[in-house]
Order: C-alpha cells, then sequence, then structure tokens
C-alpha cells in the first residue's frame, strides 16, 4: 500500500458518503455539513462559547463565525455574552434549530443503521478500530506538520 492507494479510498469514501455534496448532509438533509456539526454540538451541550465551536468542528474562526451568522439569520441559533467575558459569544438553539437538529439526528442515525446492516456483524468491529486508526493518524500528521 501507498499513499495514492489511501488518496484513492478517501475519495472514494467521500463520494460514497457524500462528503463532497454542498449544501446537503450525507443523510440527505438540505443544509451544510458545518451547520448540522453546529446543530449536533449545541444540542449536545445546550449552550456554548464560539471559540468551543471552532475548537470542536476544528474550523477556522471566521468560518465557525460565517456558519453562526448564517444560522442566526434562519433562526436557527440564539447569542448571548458570555457571562465569564464580555467580549464573547455564548451560542444556543432556537425551538426552530431545536426541531432541526432532532430532524439531522434522527436522519443521521437511519443512515448509519442503514449502512450497518450492509456489513457483516464479524466485520463492524474491524471497521470500526480502522476508523479509529485512521482519524489518530489524520490528528497526528496534522500536529506534527
Amino acid at each position: 500500500m501507498n499513499s495514492k492507494h489511501l488518496e484513492e479510498q478517501i475519495i472514494s469514501f467521500v463520494r460514497a458518503f457524500g462528503l463532497h455534496k454542498n449544501g446537503e448532509t450525507p443523510c440527505g438533509k438540505p443544509l451544510s455539513i458545518g451547520e448540522a456539526y453546529v446543530l449536533m454540538e449545541l444540542s449536545a451541550d445546550k449552550q456554548l462559547p464560539q471559540q468551543v465551536l471552532v475548537e470542536r468542528l476544528n474550523l477556522a474562526k471566521s468560518t465557525v463565525s460565517r456558519l453562526l451568522k448564517q444560522m442566526l439569520k434562519r433562526e436557527w441559533v440564539n447569542r448571548e455574552r458570555d457571562l465569564n467575558d464580555g467580549r464573547a459569544w455564548v451560542w444556543c438553539l432556537t425551538e426552530k434549530g431545536e426541531i432541526l437538529a432532532a430532524d439531522v439526528a434522527e436522519a443521521r442515525q437511519k443512515k448509519y443503521e442503514q449502512i450497518l446492516t450492509h456489513i457483516p456483524p464479524d466485520s463492524q468491529t474491524v471497521i470500526f478500530n480502522s476508523i479509529n486508526l485512521l482519524v489518530e493518524a489524520i490528528n497526528e500528521s496534522t500536529h506534527h506538520k
């Protein structure tokens, strides 16, 4: 195996999973993957400082700022000044955002369940371990540039 083979396999995965589709999640929802991840993070924690979203999403501050502004216009999120740091914003979901987050989570769960039905049970652990190993390798290579 070489880096070209890894590249081909990752490109194949991205295409098969639909990660290259602009404005649509792999589970078929009409929003960007970034927006879906913001919904997921805010749904889990209820309220987060913008900097925490930057770190968790592994995106540039400006990208997260743009995402949040778009989501604010769509009335999916609200913001308040952080009580601990008056210069920072804390973000939370609106009722509309909570409904959308639940809808996206349900669609995502169905997508993963559907995928798992096509992987033999005795191979599922291999898949999970391989994905974990790949993520660790990506994180290591990113931190050692």
